[in-house]
Formats: C-alpha cells, structure tokens, sequence
C-alpha cells in the first residue's frame, strides 16, 4: 500500500483525513514501458485516473499531438466521470503512476464539492474554484503579517510649551486627528478627544500650554511585533492608536482604524494619503504603497479581477494628484491627461511600461508646456513607473497634440500601411481619461470610431494582429514537452494568452461601435449584442484573469528587470498547468473565430 501520496498537491489538498485515509486504502502503482498505451479511445467506466510519479504521457487524437503530461500530473478527469475520451494517451518515456479507482473518485467529488470542481467542473467553474481554494489556503497569511505591514501614520511633533490653539492649528493643516508632544525626555499624544476635554475647562486654549491637555502615558510596538499583537493590545487597553518604535526611536503611529482597514481592504487609506500629499515627495511616499497593498491583498486571496480594478483607481489618483501640482490651472482646464494600454483597460496590476498622452484644446497655448509634461514623465518614473520603450507617452510631441492635430494624426494611423499604426491605435482605443476636460477626448475619440468606417478593409487589417504571435491554429502543447525533465522552456504568457484575448475582443468591439475600454465590460457587450454567445464570453472572462492572476504570481517573486509573463510550466502546479492548457484552448478557439470572423485569411 502507498504511503508516500502527496496530499499537499492541489486538488488533493482539500481532502480531509478522513478523505485522505480512503485514497490510501485504494492505491495502485502502475508501470508502463515507453511508446506503451496507457489509456485507449475504448474505456470502460471503471477507467483510473493517473497520477504520474515518473516520466512524460502525451495525449494523442488519433495519431496528432495534443497536449503532454509530466510528474505530479493527472489524467484524464473527465474520462473518469464521463466514463469516455477521444484521446489516447501513450507513454513518452518509462512512466510510472499511481493508480486511483474511478468509483472512489465519484464518491469523493460527491462528498467534497471543492474537489469535485476542480478535478470535473467546466473551464470556468474550475476557475472559481481554484480561487477559492487559494484563498482558503492563504488567508492565514495576514496572521503572520508585520505591523511594518500595515499603513503607519507618519509621526508629526509639537513643543509641549505651545498653546492648544496652536497644536490644533497643526491638526488642521495636516489633515490629522493626532499629534505628539515633546515635553523634554518624554513623549505625549494630543488628539481630537483631548481638544474636546479642554474646551470643556473653559480655560483660555490660546495660552494653555498643549502639555495639559496630552495625554503622556503612551502605549507602544515594535515595527516588527506581529500585527495581531497590536490588534490585542488595543482592545485590552481600549486605545485606538499605538506609538510604533524601531531601534528605541519613533517612526510612525498606528491607528484603530488603520489597522482593520489592513485586515480588509486599505486602498481607502492609500487613496486619502495621496489626496493629502501637499508636495511630490509625499505623493512618492504614498504611491510606494500601492505595491505593499498588491502583495496584500494577494496574499490574502483577493481575485486578480478585483486588485486590478482597485489598482487603477490609486494609480489615476496618483497621476491626477501628480498633474495637479505640475500643471498650472489653466493647463489643468484646457487639457485631457490620459493613460492608454493596459492601464487604461483597467488589466495592469504591477506598474509596467507607462503609457499616457495630453489632448490639449484647441486655440490654447502654454510656452511650458513641454517642460511640464517631460517633468510628469520622469515623476512617474521616479515613482516606480517605468518609461515606456515605445516611447508613447505625453513628453513625446506625438502624444501631446492639439485635438485637430491629433484628428488628423489618427486619420494617417487608420489609412496608414505603417506595423506601427494599428499598434498605435490600439493604444489609443484602451485610453481612459485621468483628469481635465474629458469632452475633448470624447470628441477625438468619435473621431476615430466614425473615421475608421471610411476604409473598408481597416478593421479586417486591425484584426489581424491577433495572429502576430503565430498561426490561428498553433501546436500550444509542443510547449509542454519539457515537462518531463528535459530541457527548459518558458511560455510568454502575454503572446501566447493576454494578448489574443486582448486584441480580439477589442476587434471586435471596434466593429460594433462598442466604447467600453476594460476587455471584461466589451465581452459582455459583446454577448449582450449576440456576437458572442454566453459561454464563450465567460470562459474568455475567465481564461485572461487566469492569465493575469499567473502572471502577477510570477511578477512578484522577480527583480523589476524580470517580467511576470514569461512562465515555466514545470512551476506551475499540476492544477494551475492543467487549467493553463484549458485556458490556451479557450484562446486558440477564440482565435479561429475572430479569424473567421474578419476573414483574415484573406488578408
């Protein structure tokens, strides 16, 4: 009887012992010789499924490759379920598996949901559940969080011997609810709540010195205390803020609220701390967050759908925020600052390659302009956002054009038989407005959705880039083969998956005159209209933030010269690799229809 199954692989970590202790009893190993059928077109319902310790099966049609398996893989679970597959598997190598009974399978899909779904579900229920799963398996994550973690509110001081007026003055001009007060060796707190109690003195608050009325008798933790030992201390002692130490020295203060925002959600906090900043060095300093917010909330299981979403809004008010104390106000009121790609979609969740540009309204003219915009480009690379290779950003004069001049550029992209025009104007389509006068991109916008019906052939040319990283038809599997220990291979997630989700749907969208710039809001336009039908629009939905949830797994654990898109398949999990294949299936089927479609092979 085996004992050495690994329960800690997914799916079959969400067995319970019990659960567990059944697979046990029924255990088999198998051994198959290379060039070996493992499994036929002709099975019965009593089929296994295979779970391979050693050595490479490929799944055949006939005689055509199709997919390959390695270690810690299993197949094939719908053969199991279903009791029939059009496949063939044959051993590439000498393959050794374990053997698990198709009934006990059944039995243990029935008792276990989760399990189920993950072994036997559609593409897109499959993803749901693997992000349940994840999110059970790591919400104990924020149990083991630092309060270096947490947003720290930065520490500001007041002399003891100035008046409560005028430790309220700093109040308000900080926007804080806080401050310390230095009375020689010792440190106190001044708060709302001490204003409060001196104004109930009757005392006169212009020469009472704020000594009186702060509170002295501090509580503390340490920057590297565990963030749940904060949380106790607050509600045994019934504070709502914690003097934060590092090495014997204040560096920052840790408020109630603060702290629950860290155990849910603090984008808010993020978001109030770059309204507040009165100078670019404080907006850099709230922007620094937005990271340690990702690995958060990651880490804590949140969908990538919904980092993503809340992402873009701190980064537009981080370059809102950034244009506003760049720009004088009337450049404020006679622009439109826009971000374009995948950050205008809403899909980019690591900063990547910035992508903006200025519209600027017509007769008005500011000589500083230039200077302006070259000054907004290197803070945001400053920031942590990288300039863009491609150089389509607002310093670029091509970027930051009048809007007639702009019409017409965008008329010579549509008529062009320039590589890089559809590329250009495919970053346009995504844009989404920053901040200014939106009027004006809505005007050369229409500007390109009634232009690019002119010519005829455009969109059938602009639809053809979905095909620029290979053929409608690739062999994806062919990928695969390493699995088994041979040599390394990397599937660039970006070509191979984002990418053609991306651009076709935004073909097609196009085509229907459909404004909605997030890739997840023209699908389900698009099923709206017809054009695509239900399932199709949700195993696409599904497919690209599985992508993107990768991806973003990937980037995090590179240096920032490293890009998340280029992934190893033998690091992924035999889960995550089978829902991979899934996914690039959804893509190349989506790509024979956008192809059909636009009768690409035409062109």
């Amino acid at each position: 009887m085996p004992n050495s199954f690994d329960f800690f692989t997914p799916p079959f970590d969400t067995l319970t012992v019990i659960e567990q202790d059944k697979v046990r009893q029924s255990l088999d190993v198998a051994y198959y010789p290379k060039g070996s059928e493992i499994v036929g077109v002709e099975v019965s319902e009593d089929t296994p499924l295979h779970l391979i310790l050693k050595g490479e099966v490929h799944q055949l049609r006939g005689n055509a490759f199709v997919s390959s398996f390695g270690e810690q893989d299993w197949f094939d679970g719908k053969l199991v379920m279903m009791g029939r597959t059009e496949f063939r598997y044959v051993a590439a190598e000498e393959v050794v598996s374990y053997l698990l009974p198709a009934s006990l399978i059944k039995q243990l899909a029935v008792e276990n949901a989760l399990f189920g779904s993950l072994l036997f579900a559609d593409i897109s229920e499959r993803l749901n559940a693997a992000a349940m799963h994840d999110k059970r398996r790591e919400l104990h994550s924020l149990a083991m969080a630092r309060v270096k973690d947490a947003y720290l509110r930065k520490p500001h001081f007041v002399e003891a011997h100035v008046s409560v007026v005028e430790a309220t003055r700093v109040l308000r001009e900080r926007n804080a609810s806080h401050v310390l007060v230095q009375d020689g060796e010792r440190v106190g707190i001044f708060t709302n709540t001490n204003l409060c109690d001196a104004v109930l003195l009757n005392r006169d608050l212009n020469s009472m010195p704020v000594r009186e009325a702060a509170r002295f008798e501090l509580l503390t933790i340490d920057l590297n205390d565990e963030i749940t030992e904060a949380l106790l201390i607050m509600i045994r002692h019934r504070i709502h803020r914690l003097v934060v130490m590092d090495n014997n020295q204040i560096v920052g203060v840790l408020g109630q609220l603060d702290l629950m925002s860290f155990f849910s959600n603090h984008s808010h906090l993020i978001a109030q701390q770059i309204d507040m900043a009165q100078d670019i060095e404080e907006l850099r300093v709230a922007s620094s967050q937005i990271e340690k917010f990702i690995r958060t909330q990651h880490g804590s299981g949140t969908k990538v759908s919904v980092i993503a979403r809340m992402v873009q809004e701190l980064n537009l008010q981080v370059f809102s925020k950034l244009w506003s104390l760049l720009a004088p106000m009337d450049v404020q009121l006679n622009t439109c600052v826009l971000v374009m790609g995948s950050e205008g979609r809403g899909e980019q969740v690591l900063r990547t390659d910035q992508d903006n540009a200025l519209l600027i309204r017509d007769g008005f003219e500011y000589d500083g302009l230039a200077q302006v915009c070259e000054r907004m480009n290197e803070e945001l690379s400053i920031m942590g956002y990288p300039l863009c290779s491609g150089n389509m950003m607002m310093n670029n004069p091509l970027w930051r054009q009048h809007c007639s001049v702009f019409k017409k550029t965008i008329t010579g992209w549509i008529f062009s038989s320039d590589t890089q025009a559809p590329v250009y104007l495919s970053t346009f389509l995504d844009a989404k407005v920053v901040c200014g006068d939106d009027t004006l991109f809505n005007d050369v916008r229409n500007h390109f959705l009634l232009g690019q019906r002119d010519y005829a052939g455009f969109i059938n040319r602009f639809a053809q880039a979905i095909n620029m990283f290979g053929d409608a038809e690739p062999s994806w599997w062919r990928k695969f083969l390493p699995i088994g220990g041979h040599d390394e291979m990397e599937l660039d997630l970006k070509k191979v998956g984002i990418f053609p989700v991306v651009h076709g749907v935004r073909s097609l969208a196009l085509e229907k005159g459909i404004v909605a710039t997030s890739t997840k809001a023209r699908i389900e336009a698009l099923v709206q209209m017809g054009v695509l039908d239900v399932e199709t629009g949700r195993n696409l939905i599904e497919a690209l933030y599985f992508f993107l949830a990768v991806r973003l797994k990937n980037s995090l654990n590179l240096t920032i010269e490293q890009t998340g898109s280029a992934v190893n398949p033998k690091d992924l999990s035999a889960l995550d690799r089978d829902l991979l294949k899934d996914c690039l299936n959804i893509v190349k089927d989506f790509k024979v229809f956008v192809s059909q479609h636009f009768h690409l092979e035409a062109f």
